[in-house]
C-alpha cells in the first residue's frame, strides 16, 4: 500500500518498479487502486528500485517515494510512504572568469540506478547563472548540457565536496550551497599505439573512459 505524507492512501498514483539493469526490460510500471494498493507480478529475484509519484501527483499533491528493494520471494504488506520534494538552488561558477551565455544551458537533476530514465527535474537558470530545481526527491546526479565548445564541467560541488558522480539526496539546508564549476581548460591526451614490436600497428581506435566506467 502507498500512503501520502499525511497517512492517507494514495489513490490512483503512478509508480515504477525498476530493475538495476542497463536495459528497459527490467521496468514494471504500476498504478495504485482507490485504496492505495498495488501489485506487481512475475518478478525475477534481484535488486529493484520502487518509485512512486512519477508522471503525476499523489492525492493532488506533488510527492514522491524512492525505495530500494531486494526481492527474493513474495513480499506482502509493504507500506510505502511518499514525501514532498524540495527546492534545490545553486550557482554556475566560472573557474577562469570566462564569459558564458546561459541561454543554451540545460541543468537537470537525474535519477540514478534505475533501468530507464524517469522524469527528470529541469532547473531554471537566470542571467546571473543562478539555477533552481523544484520537487527534487531521492538520490540524483546533477548534469549540465549546452556548453559552448572549449568549455566543460570541472566539478559539481556541495558544501566543498565534489559530488559530480555521486548520487546525492539533497536536503532543504543544501539550497544555495550547490555549485557547478565550468572550466575552459579542456584537456588533450596524446600518445602512440604500438603492437608487440616497435613499429606502429597501423590504424587504431583509442577509447578513454572515466575511472568509474
Amino acid at each position: 500500500i502507498v500512503l501520502d505524507s499525511r497517512g492517507v492512501p494514495a489513490s490512483r498514483a503512478n509508480g515504477l518498479l525498476s530493475r538495476n539493469t542497463l536495459t528497459s526490460q527490467g521496468s514494471y510500471p504500476f498504478s495504485t487502486d482507490v485504496d492505495g494498493r498495488f501489485r506487481v507480478r512475475e518478478l525475477d529475484p534481484g535488486n529493484y528500485r520502487l518509485l512512486v509519484g512519477r508522471g503525476g501527483a499523489v492525492n493532488g499533491r506533488v510527492e514522491y517515494a524512492d525505495l530500494a528493494l531486494n526481492i527474493a520471494g513474495d513480499i506482502e504488506g509493504l507500506v510505502v510512504a511518499t514525501q514532498p520534494g524540495i527546492t534545490v538552488s545553486g550557482r554556475v561558477v566560472l573557474a577562469e572568469g570566462q564569459s558564458l551565455e546561459t541561454g543554451a544551458l540545460r541543468i537537470t537533476f537525474e535519477r540514478s540506478g534505475v533501468a530507464v530514465r524517469t522524469v527528470e527535474t529541469i532547473a531554471t537558470i537566470d542571467d546571473e547563472r543562478r539555477f533552481r530545481g523544484q520537487d527534487v526527491f531521492g538520490p540524483h546526479l546533477v548534469r549540465m548540457t549546452g556548453l559552448p565548445p572549449g568549455s566543460t564541467v570541472k566539478a559539481v560541488m556541495l558544501r566543498g565536496e565534489d559530488i559530480t558522480d555521486l548520487p546525492t539526496i539533497f536536503r532543504a539546508e543544501d539550497s544555495d550551497q550547490l555549485q557547478i564549476v565550468i572550466t575552459s581548460r579542456v584537456s588533450t591526451l596524446e600518445g602512440t599505439v604500438r603492437g608487440e614490436g616497435t613499429s606502429p600497428p597501423g590504424e587504431a581506435t583509442v577509447y578513454v573512459f572515466g575511472e568509474d566506467r
